[in-house]
């Protein structure tokens, strides 16, 4: 059996531009530890082919320091091929690591957006590949191609963008994967990876990325281990190796009338999940709490975040709890909130956030409490 290990959208040397500066720098080196403990997990696992499917750097940040050591842990595995094709973050363009560094010998990089390939006899495999030259590549090098070839087990490596024919980043269908010939395409691109998908005789997958940046880069990253018997897939599975992770839940805080409701249901659902120090956690607050509430974020965060990486709140609630007794109110409390009950109910996230706001203003106001 060939093991193949398939990752991609790493983005070393990102800048963590919202961070502060020492924060910036941890974050980049771990991104480059995790890396290499990816590479020694390889070694370990005498994955013969790595697949590096886009994205590998951050082009315009890429350090020669982070090219040297990824040259040096390259070379030290002499026996793994590695096959790189450039993305659209980290394009084979003028000053591109790509075309300045010399990587070693068993290191293949795809720098033409044309289809091409590379054989290695010793294992009967052909990898497919091509690379961005720019930070757009509108149509698909894939497109009518078939790509089997006899006596050999065709992959693709690839930087696409799956099922979206408009796509400004290597639009790839479905029909051509199916027609290709190919046993295995190893995508990037998609930070949050699907489950992989066969069409036709090709297994697709997307490898996700290494290590999560953000809340739109969710759980542990990770790359995907697959093994090929006799020209087909016969292991596909994710490895995660991130330390560390975001995750975003909602969470109804139906009811509540004080800051200690909140955190003790907050406190709850961060325990039943079994988060701690590894976690990053975005809550979106929800649900109809006591009109006459507001809640401190900033209040809750510190003590609920007490166990975790991060807390982040965010107050999605309606203050529409109990609130029988305003839709009867004669008085100009009343008028407030039938007035703007239409627009928290049923408006937009803006206008509905709009609303909230003003609701909760104007009954402080009306308590003196302004």
């Amino acid at each position: 059996m060939i093991k193949l290990l398939h990752c991609g959208d790493i983005h070393l040397d990102s800048p963590f531009s919202l961070l502060e500066r020492e924060e910036s720098l941890s974050r980049r080196d771990e991104l480059r530890r995790t890396f290499l403990e990816m590479l020694a997990f390889a070694q370990k696992e005498d994955v013969r082919v790595v697949l590096i499917a886009g994205d590998l750097f951050d082009h315009g940040f890429a350090t020669a320091d982070t090219v040297n050591l990824l040259c040096d842990a390259f070379s030290a595995m002499s026996d793994t091929y590695f096959v790189i094709t450039p993305g659209n973050h980290d394009a084979a363009s003028a000053g591109s690591a790509y075309l300045s560094e010399r990587f070693p010998a068993n290191v293949t990089v795809f720098t033409d957006e044309t289809l091409s390939y590379v054989d290695y006899d010793d294992l009967a495999l052909r990898v497919w590949g091509y690379g961005f030259t720019a930070e757009r590549l509108e149509k698909s090098p894939l497109m009518g191609q078939s790509l089997a070839v006899e006596g050999k087990t065709a992959v693709l490596c690839a930087h696409a963008d799956l099922g979206v024919p408009l796509s400004k980043y290597a639009p790839l269908s479905s029909a051509d994967l199916a027609a290709s010939g190919l046993c295995y395409a190893a995508l990037g691109h998609v930070h949050n990876p699907p489950e992989p998908k066969r069409f036709g005789k090709t297994l697709t997958a997307y490898s996700g990325c290494l290590v999560g940046r953000s809340y739109d880069e969710c759980g542990f990253g990770g790359a995907v281990l697959v093994g090929i018997e006799d020209g087909d897939v016969v292991e596909c599975k994710r490895v995660s190796f991130a330390h560390r992770r975001y995750i975003v839940d909602e969470l109804s805080v139906e009811g509540a009338a004080s800051d200690d409701d909140i955190l003790s249901a907050l406190n709850l659902h961060i325990a039943s999940a079994s988060y701690g120090e590894e976690t990053a956690l975005r809550v979106l607050l929800t649900g109809p709490i006591d009109p006459n509430y507001t809640p401190n974020l900033t209040a809750i965060t510190k003590p609920a975040s007490a166990n975790l990486w991060q807390l982040e709140l965010i107050d999605q609630t309606l203050p529409i709890w109990g609130s029988d007794y305003l839709e009867r109110d004669p008085s100009i409390r009343g008028a407030l909130y039938r007035t703007l009950l239409p627009a928290m109910q049923t408006g937009t996230p803006e206008e509905r956030a709009r609303a909230v706001a003003a609701l909760r203003l104007g009954l402080s106001a009306l308590e003196g409490k302004l």
